[in-house]
């Protein structure tokens, strides 16, 4: 395998937030070695992947070395902060042609898999396993092309400030919640929101920071993005140079038919501002503008 496959396999992989380097283990399939994360029934693996594209989730149990008969096992999968998906497969016995690395007790179960489709977008994708057995976890992705769409930005209600960025050359306008409340904004479904959202950094500020944005509609959580913020490399302030914009993250929120409240805003208390941006499909804005 070249050093580039590897590369693109390894950055492919769980990652387990708080894990251990232990978490993780090379399974030998048919010869060749896999690696493996281990999902322990206490512990969640996190998932942060941009749509759109189908995503591929291979699970073994962790079977002991002379079972009795074959097992049921299952995997819990949150998108977004959103309802939980419990995944059952079908109980499975020792794979013949896999086996563990020294070290790890027991055999890995037959090979099964589940596919989820992901929307445009960034998604926190949250899993855990249900039953006795732990799970070794790998997954792929495949993205796809994305379909061209004119999008355009409109404007969130209440107190907001218009922050203007030089993107590339070009300014963009954004919106920064000066009162510290959150966005609000009245959309007319169906369609989809299109939100962009940057973190502002310090001019000392290096590294990765972590955040959370939480969308209700209706008042209704519907999502929650564990997201995470690093210095932009093409943006900048249009007219203040002592913050620095972080990298925009975009998600994509599905509004159902009729018109809705929505609501966007930063869940941690040291993070309350955000800078954000808004946008529509052009044909769903005269809708909206009624």
């Amino acid at each position: 395998m070249s050093s580039r496959k590897r590369l693109l396999e390894a950055l492919l992989l769980v990652t387990c937030l708080g894990a251990s380097a232990s978490e993780h283990a090379v399974l030998t399939i048919a010869g060749k070695e896999r690696e493996y994360a281990r999902l322990a029934p206490d512990a969640t693996h996190t998932l942060r992947i941009r749509g759109p594209g189908e995503l591929r989730l291979f699970t073994r149990a962790q079977l002991p070395e002379n079972p009795t008969d074959r097992a049921p096992y299952g995997l819990v999968l949150r998108m977004n902060g959103g309802a939980e998906q419990k995944l059952a497969f079908k109980p499975v016995g020792p794979a013949p042609n896999a086996s563990f690395p020294d070290g790890v007790p027991g055999r890995p179960g037959a090979l099964r898999d589940h596919s989820v489709m992901l929307g445009r977008g960034h998604h926190s994708i949250e899993l855990w396993s249900t039953g006795e057995h732990p799970i070794f976890l790998r997954h792929r992705f495949r993205p796809v092309r994305e379909t061209p769409q004119d999008w355009v930005t409109i404007v969130p209600e209440g107190e907001v400030a218009t922050q203007d960025l030089v993107v590339r050359e070009a300014i963009v306008p954004y919106f920064r919640n000066a009162s510290r409340q959150p966005f609000e904004l009245d959309v007319i479904g169906p369609t989809d929101l299109r939100l962009l959202t940057r973190l502002e950094h310090g001019p000392d500020m290096r590294g990765r920071i972590h955040y959370r944005v939480q969308v209700r509609v209706d008042h209704q959580i519907t999502h929650t993005f564990a997201l995470t913020s690093r210095r932009s490399d093409i943006a900048s302030y249009l007219l203040d140079d002592e913050l620095v914009p972080g990298r925009a993250i975009e998600m994509v929120i599905p509004v159902p038919a009729g018109r809705h409240r929505i609501q966007v805003e930063s869940i941690d208390p040291d993070k309350p501002t955000l800078l954000a941006r808004f946008m529509l499909p052009a044909e769903a804005l005269a809708l909206t503008m009624e």
